[in-house]
Order: C-alpha cells, then structure tokens, then sequence
C-alpha cells in the first residue's frame, strides 16, 4: 500500500478520469461532467486509495526524523484537503440565488431536482399529493418509467420510488387517475405558442402591437385564470387584462376586459388627470391611439380561453437557451374505460391538467433549501473599462 507503483496508479488513473471531465464539461457543462465522472463509484474509490497510499507512505516512515518534517507535512496537508472535499461534499451547500438591489431572501436553488403533484377540486385550494426528489440526468424514465396513483381523495398518494420500474400502489376504484413519466430529454430548445383552450376555467388571451415612429412591440398576454388579472408592464405604461377599474388608476395605463367570445371592452388611464379616460370595444383588427407618444394600440389575436403550449427541439449540447423536460402520460379511468392524455414538462416550470372532477398540478424543477436566515443585496456597482460600457468588475454589499 506505500509502494511508488501504486502511487503511480493513483496518479494516472486520476489524470485519465480528469481529463475525461474536462472533455464531458466542454462539451455539455459542469452536472453532467460531475455525474458522468466526478462523484462517480470510480473517482471515489481512487479518492480512498489516494489516502491510504499517502497515510501508508507515512506510516512506513516510522518513526520519523526531524528530516522527515517536509514530507510529512506535505502528505498532512494532501489528506486535509481530501478530508474537506468530502465534508463539502456531504454537507455543504451549492447553489443559486437571485436577488435585486434592496431585495432579501432566504433560499437556494440547488441543482439537485424534485415532483410534485398537487390536485384541487375548485381550482383555488390545492392538496399536495406527492413531493419526491428525482435524478432523471442519472436514471432516465424511458428505461423505468415512473408510475403514480393520483386519485384524488384528499389523501396523500403512494408512489414509486424514483428510476424505479415497479409502479404504485394503484387503486380498485373504477373512476381512477395515473400519472406515469416516461420519457427525459436533458437538452432541448423550447418555444413558446398560445393556443385555444377548453377548460372554461381558462382565461383569455390576447395577442396585441403597440408601436410609434420608435418603438414596435408585438407580444401576447394570457389569463392563467378565469377573472384573475394579468399585466404587463412595456415602460412608458402597463396593459392589463382583468376587470376595468371605475375610477382611473393614477398611471398611464390600458385594461382589456371580456365582452362576449368575439369582442373586447377596453379602457385607456392617464397620469394627467386632466385627460379623459378612453372607453370602448374591441375585435380582431381594431386599433386605437393611446394618446402616449403617439403610440397605436392594436388588437392582432382574441382568444375567449387559451392556454400556453410549448414545442421543444432536442439537441445534442447544452447552450445558455435550452433547457430540460420530462413527459407525462395521465390515464383516466371512467367506468373501467381508460382515457390517456400526454403532456410534456420543462424544468422550473409548472403544468395544469383539468379533468372533469379535478385539477392536477404538476412541478418539476430544482430544489430550494431554506437557509434560516436572511441575505439582503445592500448595494451593486459594475465597474466599467475606461471609454467603453464593457463591464470590468463587480462588486456586491
């Protein structure tokens, strides 16, 4: 165990498993360069041997000399620093926050991923069915798909446990509901579209332009629910989707409120109070003038119920643009009869599935850990290369 040609070994084999690293990480990125090899079985058991290798060197050296000082203090140092590896590994935190000047939090998103399904039966008070932590990265679904009982009964649900292929405890009900996922794509391109719902609990959506001699936006704005408001804010003023206000609002500001399926009312505020406010109706086509920096309002697209779709592209390597999703396979039963529903899921991100006794929702995303304390971003400065606005340094309070 003290011998040089284990050393030898040790060493190489580290080299070789370093460099794999560093090709798996500049090719995908750092998780899965630390999955595929750094906290792997082989990597740890090198770890391990490197430390008896270098306490066995020690201990053949007995008893040392005054001579021996050097070589004793730099193996003590070595296995410190694999000692504090290993402790940062079990029980140090990595992760990410997100804050904005004069803002506090108290949690970290790590990397670390977990479901969760909620159900409801009136859309507003929601009951936590599961929550379990998943590595879909490590044990993919498509080879054990992962299989959940989630009839609503105001119980919790028994569950499979994750990357496992033996599926829940499934209920002998005859009206029954099933959650299976089966498919992960780690690196995929998504994007967004709005299309018509049918859930009458859906709100509305509108696809509007607001543009001058300067300015040309085009975007849409949805309801995530029936009468719950939705604004957005475009700098000069806010566009609203909700119930008008009586009274102006004190900002330069526009509500579009539901009239009929083909037609809107809409609302025009003004910071001036000495402006009148602008009332009327609107369908697909019609436009208006806001009478702010002469910008036109324009009504492109009016969906009485619509919901957000995504369609996802897979490729090979990550960029700062993609993102990962799992896809899901809801079976309900009715009367022995089953009916299957697929759906796809990205990370961070949450999805509604309505049937006709229950609201289902779904999360999947990375997990947050509650620090027990506050952190507060006091203060923020970038420093800039002299002429240019190319940032040069950053400081925090």
């Amino acid at each position: 165990m003290a011998s040089l040609n284990l050393a030898v070994f040790i060493i190489v084999s580290l080299a070789v498993l370093i460099a794999i690293g560093t090709i798996i990480e500049s090719r995908l990125d750092a998780q899965a360069a630390a999955k595929y090899v750094y906290k792997t079985f082989w990597m740890y058991s090198l770890m391990v041997l490197l430390s008896v290798n270098l306490i066995s060197v020690m201990v053949d050296r007995w008893p040392w000399q005054k001579r021996h000082t050097p070589f004793v203090l730099a193996h003590i140092g070595i296995l410190i620093l694999l000692f504090g590896g290993f402790l940062t590994m079990q029980f140090g935190l990595d992760g990410t926050m997100r804050l904005g000047i004069g803002e506090k939090s108290k949690l970290v998103t790590v990397p670390e991923t977990e479901l969760q399904i909620w159900s409801s039966f009136d859309g507003d008070r929601y009951t936590k069915l599961m929550s379990q932590d998943v590595d879909f990265f490590k044990n993919s679904p498509k080879d054990n798909p992962i299989q959940l009982d989630v009839s609503f009964d105001g119980n919790a649900v028994d569950s499979a446990k994750p990357g496992s292929a033996q599926p829940a405890v499934k209920s002998e009900n005859a009206n029954s509901k099933f959650l299976e996922i089966n498919d992960y794509q780690p690196y995929v391109l998504a994007s967004r579209r709005v299309v018509v719902g049918v859930s009458p609990k859906l709100g509305i959506g509108v696809r509007f332009q607001i543009q001058n001699e300067r300015v040309n936006l085009n975007d849409w704005l949805l309801q995530a629910k029936k009468d719950q408001s939705v604004t957005q804010n475009f700098g000069p003023a806010k566009l609203t989707v909700g119930v008008i206000p009586t009274k102006p609002t004190g900002e330069n500001e526009i509500y579009l409120e539901r009239l009929d399926d083909t037609q809107l009312r809409y609302a025009v505020f003004n910071r001036d109070p000495l402006k009148k406010t602008l009332k009327g109706i609107l369908k697909e086509g019609d436009q208006f003038n806001t009478g702010w920096m002469g910008l036109q309002f324009r009504l492109l697209r009016y969906m009485p119920l619509a919901e957000e779709k995504y369609d996802f592209k897979q490729v090979e390597r990550p960029t700062p643009m993609t993102t990962s999703v799992i896809k899901m396979v809801l079976t309900d039963i009715k009367d022995g009869q089953p009916e299957k529903k697929e759906y796809w899921l990205q990370l961070n991100d949450v999805i509604k599935v309505f049937t006709n006794n229950a609201v289902y929702l779904v999360t999947y995303g990375n997990r947050r850990v509650d620090l027990g304390f506050d952190i507060e971003l006091k203060k923020f400065e970038v420093g800039r290369y002299q002429g240019t606005m190319r940032a040069a340094s950053y400081q925090s309070l």
